[in-house]
């Protein structure tokens, strides 16, 4: 169960950093926060986690290669579209896990919240992931 916890908490991460290459984004360098609950552990909440994602120019005109996908070869991209200002997705991993998820623009930053669904034997799990992203300058050289 820990390595999939770990597994999906990587997933979600990847998964939202394309996403956000997904709507209209500047080059530049871009912090994500993210913070993990799931109902039953000790303190609800893993502690928030901070990231820093440079995004070039080449990225940013494509932003198809770098939608959320396959994290790995063990999870892919099911479903994907934009409406409005939103942005929505869904991966399936081949252990049954499922993850949808939606990122909302207002300019340079976005919020986001991705709920995960796993099963460990006959447990079945939810993990709910919320993020903020911002725009925070220029990559460093």
């Amino acid at each position: 169960m820990k390595h999939t916890v770990a597994f999906a908490v990587a997933a979600i991460l990847a998964a939202t950093a394309g996403a956000a290459h997904a709507q209209t984004m500047r080059p530049g360098l871009w912090e994500i926060t993210s913070q993990t609950q799931m109902p039953g552990m000790p303190a609800g909440a893993m502690p928030a986690q901070t990231m820093k994602h440079c995004v070039t120019p080449e990225a940013a005109a494509k932003p198809e290669a770098t939608a959320p996908g396959p994290a790995t070869d063990e999870c892919m991209l099911v479903s994907s579209g934009t409406s409005g200002n939103a942005y929505r997705y869904e991966m399936l991993c081949k252990d049954g896990t499922r993850m949808k998820g939606e990122q909302t623009w207002k300019g340079d930053s976005y919020t986001g919240k991705t709920v995960m669904e796993m099963k460990d034997g006959d447990e079945a799990m939810t993990m709910t992931v919320t993020q903020s992203a911002k725009r925070i300058g220029d990559c460093p050289k």
